[in-house]
């Protein structure tokens, strides 16, 4: 994995308008928007639940085949690492463990077979860990990393695949790593801590019921906005988090990065100097401007250009869809499903508790798709 020998361990991991134009004969009604299909009708790209925990059988069974992996018994260590599979399909990190042990052997066409399942599965994370599986370098550096290259394109454009109909929103894949007391507001909290929220941005499909995760970025997406055409996002991360008694908290390296949904793409990215004290993403067109605010004024906007942020007036109509402080994204409230009757938006606990992303079908119950550690349309507080 990232920084250290790359054997997988226990990985545990909207915004269109209902659609109907007016005629333009007079008395004539909206085409109503479709109701989406009951759970799992469909085909498409993603994973049923991208927030599963490995089962302690097959947790236990991964651990001991990497006892096998460290002697260099392949063949043990495969057993164990399928065993594991057994017991949890939904645990996919035996499978690059499996990968590893076919390259370390020099079995590179097994290898890529291993790797095409996993990439075929869930894109991402997968091909972020990858591309930093050190026991996989011998692969990439042979005929067969050609195919793995090829694979890894064709599963990327398979991944990006209608996500301009989708609900996307952020969420923690794990519980977060908490501060002090665990209040954002903890009077007896001072100092400068690391974040590690374990939030990502993922998309959710009315049509199939599945979930395609967007970034691979350790956890620390911490806000989300989407173009007025629905083709790309913005968002934004932060490493640190500030506080002093008396003061607002502040973040600490925070980077905004634009992302095509057509392609996955990265457009652009730039690091923002300085503590921030607020940050708002606002839609200009099918672009984006950003508002940032290191105290406690109004703040100035720019845009993101070859890299960096430069000032930049805004028109009149740009919106600000996403905002930011130390205390986290604020709520957005309520939006149309994409493509289909019904809404999505924010549901926050009237006291303490977990805040989650709630959809309700034209239809049907309302139901959350957040997973259990949380969720939001833009993003959540810090924990």
């Amino acid at each position: 994995m990232r920084g250290r020998l790359a054997l997988a361990g226990l990985l545990v991991a909207a915004q269109a308008n209902a659609t109907g134009a007016l005629a333009e004969k007079p008395h004539t009604e909206a085409t109503p928007a479709p109701t989406c299909p009951a759970p799992a009708v469909m085909p498409g790209p993603g994973v049923a639940d991208p927030f599963h925990l490995p089962s302690d059988a097959a947790k236990q069974l991964n651990a001991d085949a990497l006892a096998f992996y460290r002697q260099g018994k392949w063949e043990e260590a495969r057993q164990k690492y399928r065993a594991a599979e057994a017991a949890d399909p939904q645990f996919l990190a035996p499978g690059l463990n499996v990968a590893c042990s076919f390259v370390r052997q020099e079995r590179f066409a097994e290898a890529v077979t291993e790797v095409r399942r996993l990439l075929d599965t869930a894109y991402l994370p997968w091909s972020d860990e990858l591309a930093t599986a050190a026991d996989l370098g011998a692969l990439k550096v042979r005929p067969e990393g050609r195919a793995l290259r090829a694979i890894l394109d064709e599963d990327r454009k398979k991944w990006a695949e209608g996500l301009s109909d989708d609900v996307l929103f952020v969420a923690r894949t794990r519980a977060p790593l908490k501060v002090g007391k665990g209040d954002n507001a903890d009077p007896d909290a001072a100092g400068t801590f690391v974040l590690g929220p374990r939030q990502e941005v993922f998309a959710w499909s009315p049509r199939t019921r599945r979930y395609r995760q967007l970034t691979s970025e350790q956890g620390r997406v911490l806000l989300l906005g989407r173009s007025r055409d629905g083709r790309r996002i913005a968002y934004a991360t932060g490493e640190k988090w500030l506080l002093a008694p008396g003061q607002p908290p502040r973040l600490r390296g925070v980077v905004v990065k634009e992302l095509d949904l057509g392609t996955l793409a990265v457009l652009g990215e730039a690091r923002i100097s300085g503590d921030l004290g607020r940050l708002e993403i606002l839609q200009t067109g099918p672009s984006f401007a950003y508002r940032i605010d290191p105290g406690a004024g109004k703040g100035a906007t720019f845009a993101l250009r070859e890299g960096r942020l430069e000032p930049a007036p805004v028109p009149r109509t740009a919106r600000a869809v996403a905002s930011l402080t130390g205390r986290g994204a604020a709520a957005t409230g309520e939006e149309a499903l994409p493509d289909c009757r019904g809404r999505v938006r924010d549901l926050l606990p009237p006291t303490a508790g977990t805040a989650s992303v709630q959809v309700r079908p034209g239809d049907g119950p309302p139901f959350v798709i957040s997973g259990p550690f949380g969720g939001g349309l833009a993003g959540l507080p810090i924990p």
